[in-house]
């Protein structure tokens, strides 16, 4: 025989009558086990056998009971992705025109310390402990493809992104944060804006080659954070499709896009969750079929609007086109 399925019961990390005060006794046996099948060249099957509040029917259920997690979180803008508003600025909107000013005023040896300084200094474990102490449980840290991928030279990868989003990732692991990792700037563009460094159109859904290196990018990291609890998930495309183009052409283009990015990360990392925003400011859900993955989640942004229930109709309990 080459393997051993060993059943064990959730009371023994969470005993029933105390719900809250975690055990560590289920470790001792499925450490011994695991232990002694490393030894004996066996793999193991750990099996949850009960779970708490039981399982339905005469099958394990995935459900453990306990009400859905809710993300009450803050978005990490300006710091990987500099945009012109929260700078204050009025004309240079994007990234790549907020570099030209300053390179225009400083010269580029200091203008790229400034973006050295900028960036170490922006985010820090202090502002991390904070966001947790003010209550809520989540960060979304935007970034741009080009930390990973220079535009001009796209066949020279770099770790540069890994730098800051290691950083994060270890800050919110130890202030029991999750993490959403969001590729606010995709290659080529996705939306088509200021807001995906771009240049005026989303080449994103034209263009073979960015759609790659994407997917690349994406599988990467992917690989890198496959085992890291702290983060929750990857916001593979932030609001694509700005609504001043073809949309007919172009959201018939995106399910498709994410049905290739979503394969290369399942390559590495079957686990993380895959948020999925819909078309236009991601609030246009049509441009989804059937949920294609276990481990999806269909985000969307609403924007000059009232902050009700009503707003977001057609959206709430989304789970696919009418039957």
């Amino acid at each position: 025989m080459n393997s051993v399925r060993v059943p064990f019961n959730a009371k023994l990390f969470l005993p029933e009558e105390y719900d809250s005060l975690w055990t560590n006794e289920g470790f001792t046996y499925l450490d011994s086990v695991v232990t002694w099948c490393k030894r004996a060249h066996l793999w193991v099957v750990l099996d949850m056998h009960c779970a708490p509040g039981g399982q339905t029917g005469d099958n394990i259920d995935d459900s453990w009971g306990y009400p859905p997690l809710l993300l009450r979180g803050i978005n990490i803008g300006n710091w990987l992705v500099p945009e012109g508003y929260m700078f204050k600025l009025d004309s240079a909107t994007s990234p790549r025109l907020i570099n030209n000013l300053f390179t225009e005023l400083l010269g580029p040896d200091e203008a790229r310390r400034f973006w050295r300084q900028f960036r170490n200094n922006y985010l820090t474990f202090e502002d991390i402990r904070f966001i947790k102490a003010v209550g809520l449980n989540s960060v979304r840290v935007p970034f741009s493809a080009k930390l990973f991928l220079p535009e001009e030279y796209d066949s020279l990868w770099t770790n540069e992104g890994f730098t800051y989003l290691d950083s994060v990732v270890t800050w919110c692991k130890r202030a029991h944060l999750w993490v959403v990792l969001d590729m606010h700037c995709a290659p080529g563009g996705q939306t088509g804006d200021n807001i995906d460094d771009s240049w005026g159109y989303p080449f994103l859904f034209e263009h073979a080659r960015s759609q790659e290196n994407t997917i690349g990018i994406w599988r990467r990291i992917a690989e890198r954070y496959a085992d890291e609890p702290a983060v929750l998930g990857y916001d593979l495309l932030n609001e694509p499709i700005a609504p001043y183009f073809d949309t007919a052409a172009l959201n018939a283009r995106l399910e498709p896009l994410y049905k290739r990015i979503v394969a290369a990360i399942r390559s590495v990392d079957r686990d993380h969750l895959v948020f999925l925003g819909g078309a236009q400011w991601n609030s246009n859900f049509s441009v989804f079929g059937t949920p294609f993955d276990s481990a999806a989640v269909y985000t969307f942004h609403r924007y000059w609007c009232d902050t009700t229930a009503g707003s977001c109709s057609g959206i709430r309990g989304f789970s696919g086109p009418p039957s």
